[in-house]
């Protein structure tokens, strides 16, 4: 227990701190060759802050080992946060342009139907092709990043060549644990973000309210996101490291 307090309380900071870095680089002026300079020093930093937080994290919920041991062999495996930040934008792009696409011609996909079929009620497709979207994109596609980024933290990038990975977060153990903890931990305590009570009033008290109701939600995302990331470690790391 003590450990996953550790690796959730890292994670944590290590998100604030991309967060900050983030916030940094909107606020750079790109108007000189030292600001563009500046804004790509601060790119490597965020990618070098995340890839460390979520390695570290990768291998500190690993079987006999610990979050200190975790955390120094992340500053030299920092770099398996980008392969699985590619598969991830990968997977939104192609889920985005189907989207787009499914939209733009909605009205054609209708027109057929009506012609092929004589049915005018064309929701349930729609609602079905947005799920199907919507699966692929966030639950898919965190697993298969997730499972990039665990064979890369523990084997390095030429873990990523062979398919043991692409498997191990296509399985139904993987996206099972990686869904569940999205959908309760993360998607509905996301919907709360502008929740409050209709007898709550202007005064003093709702910046209190409004303040721990934001430090919850972010508690619980980040509860969700680390047995995500250590669920869909342990399965990757037994499937692609088996003796």
């Amino acid at each position: 227990m003590r450990l996953w307090g550790t690796v959730l309380a890292s994670i944590l900071v290590g998100h604030i701190v991309a967060v900050g870095l983030a916030w940094a680089l909107l606020n750079v002026p790109e108007s000189s060759v030292p600001m563009l300079m500046l804004s790509a020093v601060l790119v490597v930093l965020m990618a070098m802050v995340i890839g460390w937080t979520e390695v570290a994290a990768v291998l500190a919920v690993q079987p006999g080992s610990d979050w200190r041991r975790g955390a120094t062999l992340a500053r030299r495996r920092w770099a398996a946060v980008i392969p699985a930040a590619t598969v991830f934008a990968a997977l939104w792009w192609l889920t985005g342009w189907t989207g787009d696409w499914l939209t733009g011609h909605a009205g054609e996909i209708d027109a057929w139907i009506m012609f092929r079929s004589g049915r005018t009620n064309t929701a349930w497709l729609h609602r079905t092709l947005a799920t199907v979207i919507f699966f692929t994109r966030w639950i898919v596609g965190l697993s298969l990043g997730l499972a990039a980024l665990s064979a890369g933290a523990v084997g390095g990038v030429g873990a990523l060549t062979g398919s043991a990975w692409l498997w191990a977060g296509l399985s139904r153990r993987v996206m099972g644990g990686v869904g569940l903890a999205f959908v309760l931990l993360i998607l509905l305590p996301l919907r709360a973000v502008y929740w409050r009570p209709e007898a709550l009033g202007s005064g003093a008290v709702e910046p209190v309210f409004v303040a721990l109701k934001l430090g919850l939600i972010l508690l619980a995302v980040h509860v969700g996101w680390t047995v995500a990331l250590a669920d869909a470690a342990r399965t990757t790391i037994s499937k692609t490291h088996a003796p």
